[in-house]
């Protein structure tokens, strides 16, 4: 079973934390700020969430919606659409649904960045 966990990437700073608690009745969301040890509450118009993809690249680094990879020759945007699944950036290849063997691949995934840009992804390997 994969595991179920978010990020946030918060508009006002562009910067990308670790979701703490989502509470979707309230529309908001406690963020982490692993810099400052300061947790913080946010309103769902100022967050969009990125949801883990239940696999790391070759460095350990979680891949979530949202993160930019390389894999074989293509960069890909990791999507979420009653899904998961990679858009070659190129457009060269269709759309490819992550599966399990895209999993046990994960060796050979490498996170360049995110679609936000500047925003900063973390290489913790928890």
């Amino acid at each position: 079973m994969r595991e179920i966990k978010f990020k946030a990437r918060f508009k006002v700073d562009g910067r990308i934390y670790e979701a703490l608690s989502i509470d979707f009745a309230n529309k908001e969301a406690t963020l982490w700020d692993k810099e400052t040890a300061v947790n913080f509450e946010a309103s769902f118009e100022d967050i969009e969430l990125l949801q883990f993809a239940g696999f790391k690249d070759r460095n350990g680094v979680e891949i979530y919606t949202g993160y930019i990879v390389r894999w074989d020759l293509f960069i890909y945007e990791i999507c979420f659409d009653c899904g998961f699944y990679m858009h070659d950036l190129s457009e060269i290849v269709p759309d490819i649904p992550i599966t399990k063997e895209c999993k046990n691949a994960s060796g050979e995934f490498e996170v360049l960045g995110s679609i936000y840009g500047s925003a900063k992804i973390s290489k913790d390997k928890r």
